[in-house]
């Protein structure tokens, strides 16, 4: 049986996991796991007292810990995998993209370096970025395909990545600008 997630083939040229690290992410998971643990035993309690309703209150309260426990451990293993070879640039959000997408180089319009106030975390769509996948940093490089694809990919090692993309916009032929230096 064939594996789900294939990792690209052949060398990488750079290679970044990201994972949710911000405070105050971890926080309101926090905050919110221990409100749905006292609002249960409080519900416990009046039930064991003989309250009326007491019962009804405790399936709510079984119900909202089991919805915090879902986005403690989606959180806890969410990451963004970015993975760039010679021929294309591979990223992966997980846990709700399981496989690798791929942008070839040779399919690539241009691509930006920004830095960016927060837009959030994760996966989603936008007007003006498109395809926004992003975990952690106030950087990413905003990919135009020569097909209109718009992607917004994260990362935390700009110069590292700007490294890569400098070398390979001449290879394959598509635009590159960084605005960090306009800063």
């Amino acid at each position: 049986m064939p594996k789900k997630n294939y990792a690209p083939e052949g060398e990488y040229i750079y290679n970044e996991q990201q994972k949710l690290r911000q405070w105050y992410v971890w926080f309101i998971l926090a905050f919110s796991l221990v409100l749905s643990l006292a609002f249960l035993i409080n519900s416990f309690v009046n039930y064991m007292e003989g309250a009326p309703g007491a019962a009804s209150f405790i399936v709510l309260g079984v119900l909202i810990l089991f919805i915090c426990l879902f986005f403690v451990i989606s959180t806890a293993g969410s990451k963004l995998n970015v993975i760039a070879t010679d021929e294309a640039i591979h990223f992966q959000w997980i846990p709700l993209n399981n496989k690798f997408n791929k942008v070839n180089w040779q399919n690539v319009q241009s691509i930006k370096m920004i830095r960016y106030k927060s837009m959030g975390y994760g996966m989603r769509i936008s007007e003006k970025y498109g395809s926004i996948y992003n975990a952690f940093g106030g950087y990413a490089i905003n990919i135009v395909t020569r097909g209109g694809n718009h992607f917004l990919i994260g990362t935390a090692r700009p110069h590292e990545l700007e490294e890569v993309l400098v070398r390979l916009k001449d290879i394959h032929y598509f635009d590159y600008e960084n605005q960090l230096e306009e800063e």
